[in-house]
């Protein structure tokens, strides 16, 4: 009998952690990780009381980006904690665990699809030529507005595909946990209603919400159609956000045929975070002797 037969007779027996010779070079990366988006999140919100100094909250709130840039600093504040989840400093299964995850299922794919689509309708107006847009190559030089561009624009893609680089094990785990709460890869009404949620709904809740209360044309000062603005938007989040749900879809549909206890699921979470520098590291013990296990 190998050691994953032996913890499935009866997995609620046992517990899974992190072998001690793993522990520096994951604390290490960690503590790298947790500063890198700290220093993220005060650069957004220093952003943020910048431009509310500059400018009224009207004129800030007036511009989509901004919806967006709140949303994310939103997002990598409440998301600080993962870095200590992965390396066990905080138990999965606490409070913090499954509000990180939480925010993860909420937030993640919604925000992936607004900030693509962002990009995508700024790079659409400076194509129709919209005075909004011009108007700064002529009150800045080039290298200014394309510098603005890029970190109010492009970074923020950049910054959520790193994101989904290192952190991609909790990502997947969070949405597995979710599905499997709410049954819902056994119910093709919740399963539809899942993907249309991270892939449009989610991100199209905020752009409904902004074009309620604005109308983008006049913001914008653009002659570009509200309808062809509303396809580009579409055409974005089926490219860039659809295939990203979907392929996590399909990790989680192979991840579910091999997970058959929650201990074998954080020994897989575990085993797989981070490179594959990582796998092994891990071991089983009991919860009442502390009798251990090794798990190569």
């Amino acid at each position: 009998m190998n050691l994953i037969e032996k913890v499935l007779e009866d997995p609620d027996k046992y517990d899974v952690g992190i072998q001690p010779r793993d522990w520096p070079r994951r604390y290490v990366i960690s503590a790298i990780e947790l500063m890198a988006q700290i220093a993220w999140a005060i650069a957004m919100t220093i952003s943020i009381l910048g431009k509310l100094a500059n400018d009224s909250l009207l004129s800030y709130v007036m511009h989509f980006t901004n919806w967006s840039w709140t949303l994310q600093t939103v997002f990598y504040t409440a998301t600080l904690f993962v870095p200590l989840l992965l390396v066990g400093l905080i138990r999965l299964r606490s409070f913090v665990g499954y509000f990180s995850e939480a925010i993860v299922v909420l937030l993640f794919f919604p925000l992936n699809g607004i900030v693509w689509s962002v990009m995508v309708l700024v790079s659409a107006l400076l194509g129709f030529g919209s005075p909004f847009i011009t108007d700064f190559f002529e009150r800045y030089p080039p290298g200014i507005v394309f510098l603005g561009n890029d970190l109010f624009h492009v970074f923020p893609v950049l910054a959520l595909v790193i994101f989904a680089f290192l952190y991609g094990t909790f990502i997947l785990m969070a949405h597995y946990d979710a599905l499997m709460y709410f049954d819902v890869l056994r119910s093709p009404a919740r399963l539809t209603s899942y993907v249309l949620y991270q892939a449009y709904i989610g991100p199209l809740i905020l752009a409904t919400l902004y074009a309620l209360i604005f109308d983008p044309r006049i913001v914008y000062e653009t002659t570009l159609p509200f309808l062809v603005g509303f396809v580009i938007l579409i055409m974005s989040l089926t490219v860039f956000n659809l295939t990203a749900v979907l392929f996590v879809f399909a990790l989680i549909l192979r991840l579910d045929n091999e997970i058959q206890s929650e201990t074998i699921l954080l020994a897989w979470f575990l085993r797989n975070h981070g490179s594959a520098d990582f796998m092994g590291g891990i071991f089983f013990y009991e919860k009442k002797t502390g009798i251990r296990f090794r798990s190569e």
